[in-house]
């Protein structure tokens, strides 16, 4: 009963991971007979024990594939436990300078935006290594579905001690992707709502870049930042793309500035490149993605240029216009 208990909470555990639906019989088909519910509450007839040859071969790959899992099983724990220490560091540093006032200058708020996108980066990260987990559990109940006719196969002693050894084996594999998948869930959570608070306490007094307006609409409440996996850095061609519409990409997020143009000429490159120089002496990987709300062309081209020029990669996206609404560049630091 214990194994069964085990293999149903793995197997739901996978379930939860692939977001697929549950089966539904009132959708089962017209040409099926009626009585077909009811005939398929009778107990399956069970396949036939395998012979003593696939029982040998059935628990030589259980065998190699349990040693696999379990050695997964304790990296994911590892690259957890990385990740919790990485977190709590990034969400330690980023509170200390909240709690400095370090956001009240331009320099401090575009730092402590930075470190709050690395922060989501690495929750998104939590997330990833949720759905492995959730792989290898659904993997383990394959291992479970193939030794069963192992489990009813004319066996000497020997095979049936070594067939029990496996399957104890795979339990404690199986228990531990459970334990596992609920600590990630546990501190995704956390880590989400503890980011969520961040983002609202830095969304309240953004600084002011000179020369430029930077501001950042105003939101009926805290949003729960986007979670965003780390992208490699694409090359200086790609930066040529023509602009998409950002769709909901960027609800949520946090923009490292925002260059208004109630004045279609507005100079901002010397400012804004000085900005950008220090956010990279922290981060030299950075890369933008830019959003554009009726900006004019030849503004949107300078900051494409600059960042091009400056060999940081850069994606821009176009949201329509509302009505009232100040034309603006945003740059959203990934």
């Amino acid at each position: 009963m214990s194994r069964c208990l085990v293999v149903l909470a793995a197997l739901i555990l996978a379930s939860c991971e692939s977001g697929g639906p549950w089966p539904n019989l009132a959708d089962v088909p017209p040409e099926v007979k009626p009585g077909f519910q009811q005939a398929s509450t009778l107990t399956p007839t069970p396949p036939p024990p395998a012979s003593t040859d696939e029982a040998q071969a059935a628990m030589a790959n259980a065998a190699d594939a349990i040693t696999d899992l379990g050695i997964r099983l304790d990296q994911r724990r590892d690259r957890f436990a990385r990740l919790q220490r990485d977190l709590a560091s990034q969400s330690g540093l980023l509170d200390a300078d909240i709690a400095a006032g370090k956001g009240a200058s331009a320099d401090g708020w575009s730092k402590a935006q930075a470190d709050l996108s690395r922060l989501n980066a690495d929750v998104a990260t939590l997330r990833d290594l949720r759905a492995d987990v959730g792989a290898d559990a659904a993997a383990g109940g394959g291992i479970v579905a193939d030794l069963e006719p192992a489990g009813r196969a004319a066996l000497d002693d020997a095979a049936k001690a070594r067939l029990e050894t496996l399957r104890t084996a795979l339990d404690r594999v199986l228990a531990g992707l459970g334990a596992l998948d609920r600590d990630i869930a546990e501190a995704t959570a956390r880590w989400q709502d503890k980011s969520s608070a961040q983002a609202a306490t830095l969304d309240k007094a953004p600084p002011p870049l000179a020369g430029a307006q930077t501001a950042m609409e105003p939101a009926a409440g805290p949003a729960r930042p986007s979670v965003r996996k780390p992208r490699p850095k694409k090359p200086a061609a790609a930066q040529a793309s023509a602009p998409r519409d950002s769709g909901d990409r960027f609800k949520g997020r946090q923009p490292l500035v925002t260059l208004t143009f109630e004045d279609p000429d507005l100079d901002f490159e010397t400012r804004l490149r000085g900005l950008i120089d220090k956010v990279r002496a922290q981060y030299p990987d950075i890369a933008f993605d830019i959003e554009t709300v009726g900006a004019p062309p030849a503004q949107l081209g300078k900051v494409r240029g600059m960042l091009k020029g400056l060999d940081i990669p850069s994606d821009v996206f176009v949201t329509p216009v509302t009505a009232g609404a100040v034309p603006a560049i945003k740059l959203y630091p990934r």
